[in-house]
């Protein structure tokens, strides 16, 4: 019984491993030809660069460029990513080039897949060809719905593809989009919205700056502030007095990038006297940015508050704006509050250590 159980165990086994072969023979030849296509990809780059260095040298004959495009699609779709990354000004000759070897037209067919890998892939491609104005014309539709996509990373390629245009409609969503978004998003897509800061503070700063819900107004100012450069807003005065002390300490973050006008000067100068002292700090710093003469008394005061960050803070500032604020630094030498006192005597110190005039 037993040598019959083991022939009857060795038939199965021997049934198992050839049922097996069909697979391991498929996945052997998978393999294979994997293979092949890498090595016939990695042959035909070279023949690639060198039609696309033709074609951008002006040679307009597609024949040859058509063919490579046949027979090794993703090769020369990256070749032209490759040159448009390395050669900026070039953009517009492989935009039309991707237009013509209809790569646009696929990446708008791929950003309907199910596939989040796919539709990444698709608007990154958009995305790089978007400055190009006929690649937006196409993809214009495409990457409008795909604002409100399931996906992070293909919300953010589509709002950097909307970022692109001159079109102050498409530029107002993705800046909504930045203050709804996630702050992933936020961080990536605001250094894209800061050369639009004019078009955007004629309208769409503005209503969001109008928002009742404190967590938006702050969202909007620290965004205005990561641009760093000059922000057309005239009056900032109601915000610097929000009931909201994180949306006014944001304020006095944002106010040395505004005009300065009387009402955001007078909105600076009321910061310092601020009851909350984190508010007091930024206005502090605004001051000491800004320069003001008219800072020099407050920025004196604030010494006196009993704080001592608060007090190294405007002694800094004042040790910054001379003569003036030096000689009100000496005036607070002999204050009997000590941390009045050695708060001026550190600055002052610190002018003498770095010999400034």
């Amino acid at each position: 019984m037993i040598v019959i159980a083991l022939k009857t165990l060795l038939v199965f086994e021997a049934l198992w491993a050839l049922s097996l072969l069909p697979f391991l023979a498929g996945a052997m030849s998978a393999r294979l030809a994997r293979r092949k296509r890498r090595a016939a990809a990695t042959a035909a780059r070279p023949a690639i660069q060198e039609a696309l260095a033709i074609y951008l040298g002006g040679n307009s004959d597609l024949a040859r460029l058509r063919a490579l495009a046949k027979a090794n699609p993703r090769e020369v779709e990256e070749a032209i990513l490759a040159f448009q990354a390395r050669i900026g000004a070039g953009c517009e000759a492989l935009g039309d080039l991707a237009l013509k070897l209809r790569l646009v037209q696929q990446w708008c067919c791929a950003a309907d897949s199910r596939s989040v890998r796919v539709r990444r892939r698709a608007f990154a491609r958009m995305a790089a060809f978007a400055r190009y104005e006929p690649v937006r014309r196409v993809v214009g539709d495409v990457v409008a719905r795909a604002l409100g996509d399931s996906d992070e990373l293909v919300r953010l390629e589509a709002a950097r593809a909307m970022a692109s245009s001159d079109n102050l409609e498409q530029i107002a969503r993705v800046f909504e989009l930045a203050l709804s978004d996630t702050p992933l998003i936020r961080f990536l897509i605001a250094p894209e919205l800061r050369r639009h800061a004019n078009q955007l503070c004629e309208a769409a700063v503005p209503k969001a700056l109008r928002s009742s819900r404190s967590g938006v107004l702050v969202t909007a100012l620290r965004l205005l502030a990561s641009w760093e450069r000059t922000i057309p807003l005239a009056d900032l005065g109601m915000l610097a007095e929000h009931p909201n002390a994180d949306v006014r300490v944001e304020a006095m973050r944002l106010l040395p990038l505004l005009p300065a006008t009387r009402q955001n000067r007078s909105a600076v100068l009321c910061g310092l006297a601020d009851r909350d002292l984190r508010v007091s700090t930024a206005a502090v710093a605004a001051i000491e940015r800004l320069k003001l003469p008219d800072g020099i008394a407050p920025l004196t005061s604030c010494l006196r508050r009993g704080s001592e960050d608060l007090a190294r803070c405007a002694a800094t500032a004042l040790a910054g704006m001379p003569p003036e604020g030096r000689q009100a630094l000496e005036g607070q030498v002999p204050n009997p509050d000590p941390i009045a006192s050695g708060a001026a005597r550190q600055a002052l110190m610190m002018v003498q250590m770095a010999g400034v005039n």
